[in-house]
């Protein structure tokens, strides 16, 4: 038995083929994190601050981390 994301009824708009393809693919990467690196929210404030940006707004969300920042000038 192989746990799989169903998303039937929660992606509207799409055909039955799409949902079954979503599952799938969204299934597969969460059982292969191969390229999965979880990083801590002031190692991305940091990285945002050495780029550059601005108003940076560092948390948690929905899917990891959330960040909105903006560019100088």
């Amino acid at each position: 038995m192989v746990p799989l994301k169903d998303y039937r009824g929660a992606l509207p708009g799409l055909t039955p083929q799409q949902v079954l393809e979503w599952s799938v693919l969204d299934t597969f990467d969460a059982l292969s994190p191969e390229h999965d690196h979880p990083q801590y929210l002031t190692t991305m404030k940091k990285w945002c601050e050495e780029a550059g940006l601005v108003d940076i707004d560092v948390q948690r969300g929905g899917n990891g981390i959330e960040v909105r920042a903006r560019t100088r000038g």
